[in-house]
């Protein structure tokens, strides 16, 4: 069986509530450097392991992947950064690089992240509309739901230059998730 049908099923047995399972299935691909299965185990817990190992754990697994450039482990660390959680002191320039990262990789979070930073200057980077509408477009095309408001907003408000349009403004949103 190739890796996506293994991660597909580990992800089936986290659905059902078979963690065990689950990183039995993983722990394979784990050993081999598999960046997906490795951040994949490191959101579920281990029997018999203690909220301090999976702690630990976790954080290890999320590095780990995001030395690999899995976009979401990137996103994650981007995160323990921003807030300063899981003992990680808040530093928000490092942050701010690894959204950005995490926004090259294609993750449609972050590409609303580093497109907000640019839009408005805000954080680690200067204002550079052309490029943060560059990156808002990605986020919408993967239809994340706070890039499409952010879109619709523009065009309620004709800000950054976008035409007014309640319209366009209504199809954004019903393209958001239930």
């Amino acid at each position: 069986m190739n890796e996506s049908n293994l991660i597909a099923d580990a992800k089936r047995e986290i659905d059902v509530g078979d963690v065990t399972r689950a990183h039995q299935i993983l722990q394979p691909l784990v050993d081999r450097g598999n960046a997906q299965a490795i951040y994949i185990a490191a959101t579920i817990s281990k029997s018999g392991e203690s909220a301090e190992e999976f702690e630990k754990r976790h954080v290890e697994f999320v590095t780990l992947a995001a030395s690999k450039n899995y976009p979401d482990a990137v996103y994650q660390l981007g995160y323990f950064f921003d807030v300063g959680e899981s003992g990680f002191e808040v530093d928000k320039k490092r942050a701010a690089e690894l959204f950005k990262k995490a926004a090259d990789l294609g993750h449609p979070r972050s590409q609303w992240i580093h497109a907000c930073e640019l839009l408005w200057g805000a954080g680690s980077y200067e204002q550079n509309v052309s490029e943060g509408l560059e990156y808002l477009n990605q986020a919408v095309k993967g239809n994340f739901d706070e890039a499409l408001e952010t879109l619709a907003r523009f065009h309620e408000s004709g800000e950054f230059g976008f035409e007014r349009s309640a319209q366009l403004a209504a199809d954004l949103r019903n393209r958001k998730a239930p």
